[in-house]
This record gives structure tokens, sequence and C-alpha cells, in this order.
């Protein structure tokens, strides 16, 4: 699939710019409730490229918000990790602010 969107495929073009529209329009109604500063993307599909074509359509739809999107490389630990801390959080407080 990233290989087809590389070398120009249409189809794969036009389903790539969709999903990241559509992804926009979901990230719409929290940025537009919690105006977050950041958001975080992660995933094995996901990339810069792709992060900024969501951006992008995220400034067309909401122009006023200063939410930046980052992308956070994914590997098998991720979650566990993810998971412990918020298990530690729990118990001992480890976090500055909420999740």
């Amino acid at each position: 699939l990233i290989e087809s969107y590389y070398s120009g495929a249409e189809d794969t073009v036009a389903l790539f710019n969709d999903t990241a529209m559509r992804l926009a329009e979901a990230l719409q109604m929290v940025v537009a409730a919690m105006d977050p500063e950041k958001i975080i993307l992660t995933g094995k599909l996901i990339n810069e490229d792709f992060a900024d074509a969501v951006q992008t359509a995220l400034r067309d739809l909401l122009p006023a918000s200063k939410t930046r999107l980052a992308v956070l490389d994914f590997d098998e630990k991720s979650g566990a990790v993810g998971s412990a801390l918020l298990v530690m959080d729990g118990e001992f407080g480890v976090l500055d602010y909420d999740i």
C-alpha cells in the first residue's frame, strides 16, 4: 500500500487523501472540545507524510486551532509500556497530568 502510494497510483493516492480527511474530521471533534496542544499518531501505517496530510486537513477544518500532530514510532513494546505507565500512575501518581 505504501509503495503504491509513493509510486503515484491514482486509487491509492485517493485512498490516502480520503483517509487523512476522515481522520481529521474525527480529530476535529476532539480538538474543538479539548483544545490539546499535541495529538500523537502511532501505528504501522502512520508516517510523517500521512501526519502532514491529516494536519493540513485539520487546519482546513479548524483554521484557528494550534493543535499539532506528531508521529511516534510504534513497536511491539509500545502498548505494554503505555499500559504499565497507566498502572504506575494510578498507584503512585507518576504523571504530572491526566491522560
